[in-house]
Parts: structure tokens; C-alpha cells; sequence
């Protein structure tokens, strides 16, 4: 997360391409430093495999990143809201993280409709 506040924070040029696959001490937090940081101009994003980013961060990346080409995340971590919530509905079969994945997929591609978006894990 420090990484990715110091390159918002201090790169005031075009940075096209972000790579942090795999960075487990990447967080929300990180995430939405570097998406809000409007001196940016990412075209190639992948922050796949980073097990402490939610859907949450995903939506807010596509909100601030509208220049993106190719997206690359997940799986995801469940919120403890939605892992809460999951459990209710383990009873009758029905996964709500899976349908609230769907939904976050659905969200991303309508907000960055020149890009491809995977999300790995839905």
C-alpha cells in the first residue's frame, strides 16, 4: 500500500502500465489511493491474485481508471458483511457472493466499456 500511495503521490506524469499481481500486502486502501490519484492515466491494470482487495476496490478502480484497456483481478476476498450473508444463505443453496460478484462484474464492464475486464474467480 505505501508503494502504490508513493507513486500517486509523486509521479505527476503518464504511467501506462501497473503490475502488482500476487503483492499480498496490497489492500483496499492502496487501491483507491492509486485510482484516485487523477495525474494517472493507466491503460493496463493487473492486480490479480492480491488476496486482501474486495469487489469494492474493483468498482472504485473502474469508476476513477476510465482509460484502462485491460483490467486483470481477483478472486476475491468476501467483506464480512457478504461472508455474513452467505452463511444465511447457505440454507437454501443460494451463494450471495457469487450473485454479488456477477453484479460487481456487470458494474465494471459498464463503467469501462473500451476495456477487457477479467475477473478471475467468478
Amino acid at each position: 500500500d505505501q508503494s502504490l500511495q508513493s507513486i500517486a503521490r509523486h509521479l505527476p506524469c503518464i504511467i501506462e502500465e501497473i503490475n502488482v499481481s500476487r503483492c499480498s500486502r496490497i489492500t483496499d486502501e492502496g487501491i483507491k489511493v492509486l485510482a484516485s490519484a487523477a495525474t494517472f492515466h493507466i491503460h493496463f491494470l493487473d492486480i490479480s491474485f492480491c488476496k486482501n482487495i474486495s469487489l469494492n476496490a474493483i468498482v472504485q478502480v473502474a469508476k476513477k481508471c476510465r482509460e484502462l484497456k485491460m483490467f486483470l483481478a481477483g478472486p476475491f476476498e468476501s467483506t464480512e458483511e457478504e461472508k455474513e450473508k452467505e452463511e444465511k444463505k447457505k440454507a437454501s443453496k443460494q451463494s450471495y457472493v457469487r450473485d454479488r460478484s456477477k453484479d460487481f462484474y456487470c458494474e465494471v464492464v459498464r463503467l469501462l466499456p473500451d476495456c477487457e475486464v477479467v475477473l478471475n474467480g467468478l
